[in-house]
């Protein structure tokens, strides 16, 4: 059994966690139960999927609405994740403009909180953007 959790998910499985989500079994689970932060988790766990489906057009939806429940309870680590996720989005749709917008944010923000985790991972999400370092 611990052998096909050690393998990467074959699309099959990804498409039926994803049509769960979609269905919004855990979404509607977590707004009943007020539960902003399994909502917020459920919303990025949609965008991830969506992204690597190929569809960060329909990915953006969700990830804006977790950006908007991350900074409507000052979540700062949440909305740092947010801003990574959706950078990668508009990375994808050639909106590289946007994307180190949100990537700038991302940094800023990070920088505020004073951790130094959240700090590196914003870095590095920074220059690992083709897009940030300007080359044409």
């Amino acid at each position: 059994m611990l052998k096909n959790i050690t393998k990467k998910p074959s699309w099959f499985v990804v498409e039926i966690i994803y049509n769960r989500i979609l269905n919004y079994s855990s979404q509607k689970a977590a707004k009943k139960s007020w539960d902003r932060v399994m909502e917020g988790k459920a919303l990025s766990s949609v965008g991830s999927i969506l992204m690597a489906k190929g569809e960060p057009e329909t990915a953006l939806d969700y990830l804006h609405e977790y950006e908007e429940l991350a900074r409507s309870m000052d979540d700062r680590e949440s909305l740092c994740l947010a801003y990574s996720q959706l950078s990668g989005a508009y990375e994808s749709l050639n909106r590289e403009d946007k994307a180190i917008e949100l990537l700038e944010e991302l940094v800023d923000l990070s920088q505020e909180t004073k951790n130094p985790r959240m700090e590196s991972e914003a870095s590095r999400s920074f220059y690992q953007t083709p897009s940030s370092y300007n080359i044409k």
